[in-house]
């Protein structure tokens, strides 16, 4: 439930869920109509205020624009019949 901003695109949404895999823990992110995955490394959080519930990110350049420019009715993992 904590609100996300980046320190590039600003307000991105809300922490959905963080998902625990073996390798790293993940931030599923709710930004509008899209989903955004991002791992909880500390070389990308800048700041985390309990109080407010506020998480400040430094993503990785390029991993915001990656999702927010697939159109909302395409699946990245589907392939295209021929």
């Amino acid at each position: 439930g904590y609100t996300v901003s980046d320190k590039h695109h600003g307000d991105i949404g809300v922490v959905e869920e963080v998902l625990d895999f073996p390798q790293q823990a993940i931030f599923k992110i709710k930004m509008d109509v899209h989903e955004l995955l991002i791992p909880a490394r500390d070389e990308f959080i800048i700041r985390i205020d309990r109080t407010k519930k506020h998480l400040e990110l430094d993503a990785p350049e390029g991993l915001i624009d990656l999702y927010t420019s697939l159109k909302s009715d395409e699946d990245p993992e589907k392939e295209e019949d021929n």
